[in-house]
């Protein structure tokens, strides 16, 4: 659980990441409802999952309740848009795996995370 530490609510984000099933939702709504510092918990989890997924996996019903769409969507245009004229062009791949000293449900799914270097 995050408790206003960095590397506790970072380690509650790694953990609702991993465990969301591949749901945004689900794993958006595990970071928060593991209490303590769970607006840090959550934010994290949500740069996490939003650059893993991407917008198209966001629920589309959080999505007819933010405050300033068009302009958020013309900014998140505008930022890909200088992203991709200064991407490097060489990749590297990270592969998340479960730790032998945690439980989860299922210990044989890996996540792999490509940036770029």
């Amino acid at each position: 659980r995050g408790k206003r530490y960095i590397v506790n609510a970072l380690e509650a984000a790694l953990w609702a990441f991993w465990s969301d099933g591949n749901s945004f939702e689900r794993g958006a709504l595990a970071a928060v409802n593991l209490g303590d510092d769970t607006d840090t918990t959550a934010a994290i989890y949500g740069q996490l999952a939003g650059a893993y997924y991407g917008y198209k996996k966001l629920p589309q019903h959080w999505l007819q309740h933010i405050y300033a769409k068009k302009f958020m969507l013309n900014l998140s245009s505008w930022i890909t848009y200088e992203g991709e004229m200064w991407k490097p062009s060489a990749t590297v791949s990270l592969v998340i795996s479960p730790s032998p000293y945690q439980t989860y449900s299922d210990k044989t799914s890996t996540k792999i995370i490509s940036y770029w270097t």
